[in-house]
């Protein structure tokens, strides 16, 4: 963030605003290019993103959005015990052990608990793994812009 910047973009918003910005700058070199050299036959490619989405949206009152952090805290802080191990034998049974409604009843509990915390340990492991993702993908990002990086992200 700059020393002046006032506003806190998140990662999506601010990539699509330097996305934006290396067009214009890249458009600028292009258009002098022109200007010295006459016709071409390349065009800079337009952002696929929609920076009028970006900029113009409306700030909210009242209502904080969470990060992907801050849900899967809350999540794990009001509704799932995630520091417990996940018992993969709750799953192997024989119906024939099964004589009773409550002991059905308990299987199914014990068995709905054991896969709310093997959900929100795979959320966790995808939260990491995104931020890891973003991280890259914004690094990757600056350094083609800088021109380190020639190659495009899907290659």
């Amino acid at each position: 963030m700059n020393a002046t910047q006032k506003y806190t973009w998140t990662d999506e918003q601010y990539a699509t605003i330097l996305e934006h910005q290396a067009f214009h700058m890249n458009m600028t070199t292009f258009l002098n290019k022109v200007v010295m050299e006459g016709p071409t036959k390349t065009f800079p490619r337009k952002p696929k993103s929609n920076l009028k989405q970006v900029i113009m949206t409306k700030k909210t009152k009242g209502v904080q959005k969470r990060s992907h952090e801050q849900l899967h805290a809350y999540l794990v802080e009001n509704f799932i015990d995630t520091k417990k191990t996940i018992n993969r034998d709750v799953f192997l049974f024989k119906l024939e052990d099964i004589t009773t409604e409550a002991q059905a009843l308990e299987k199914l509990k014990d068995g709905f608990k054991h896969l709310k915390r093997q959900n929100a340990q795979t959320l966790f492991f995808f939260i990491q793994y995104g931020m890891l993702f973003n991280a890259v993908y914004k690094k990757f990002f600056e350094l083609r812009i800088q021109g380190v990086i020639t190659i495009t992200w899907g290659k």
